[in-house]
């Protein structure tokens, strides 16, 4: 697997989230961008949203083949992350 930064696997997230979601979700996740010079604080975010009460978009994108923030913290780059950030996103995806 060739590897991305932060900022590519997030680029492909805010896709997906509009192809799979809609354009209110990519929208409201394009946030990030905010964030996309800061590594740490791009991490925060992460953690934020992972931990939002409503995860549907996150496994509805993974169901539907999609780049989900959650798949980024287990997947993707697991060492950014917490191992209370990976149960949040194992919830999330009911893995």
């Amino acid at each position: 697997m060739e590897s991305r930064t932060l900022v590519q696997l997030m680029e492909e997230c805010e896709r997906d989230t509009a192809r799979i979601v809609g354009q209110g979700a990519a929208n409201r996740l394009a946030r990030w961008r905010t964030y996309a010079e800061d590594e740490g604080a791009l991490v925060q975010f992460v953690q934020r949203v992972i931990r939002r009460e409503s995860r549907a978009n996150g496994w509805q994108i993974d169901q539907r083949g999609g780049l989900s923030l959650e798949r980024i913290v287990l997947n993707h780059l697991p060492d950014l992350f917490t191992e209370e950030d990976k149960q949040e996103a194992r919830s999330t995806l009911e893995v």
